[in-house]
């Protein structure tokens, strides 16, 4: 606990890899699959040719999209689908007020931004085996 405070959301940070998955808003939807599969995680960032951030995309909105259009999901772009209105934490929030927000909001991952930047993604996952160490 940075402070000696309750956890927050840089000390779950501080312990994970800070890679950050990534995918351009152009790419198709079996690539961001396919991101997904390899790196072995349920969300990626979404980016635009310029880099910045433009949403997140899911194995559920990934599954979503094939369960309501079928083939017809096949040809559609990251963008189609990607969640562009994105809930996000700042560093400084405590576990139990991001847990409370997933759970609300029926999501599994967050991203962490700190000054119009993305520092990571935080997932309840990440969370529960922060608490459990």
């Amino acid at each position: 606990m940075m402070d000696g405070g309750a956890p927050t959301v840089a000390d779950v940070l501080a312990m994970k890899e800070r890679k950050i998955i990534a995918i351009k808003e152009s790419a198709p939807l079996r690539e961001a699959a396919a991101s997904l599969y390899r790196n072995h995680i349920g969300m990626v960032v979404v980016i635009g040719d310029d880099n910045g951030f433009r949403g997140v995309l899911s194995e559920r909105d990934i599954i979503r999209a094939f369960a309501e259009k079928g083939a017809e999901a096949a040809p559609l772009k990251v963008s189609d689908i990607a969640t562009h209105t994105v809930r996000a934490c700042d560093p400084s929030r405590t576990l139990e007020s991001v847990l409370e927000s997933m759970r609300n909001g029926h999501f599994r991952h967050m991203p962490v931004v700190e000054g119009g930047q993305i520092r990571g993604v935080i997932s309840a996952t990440d969370i529960l085996a922060f608490l459990a160490r």
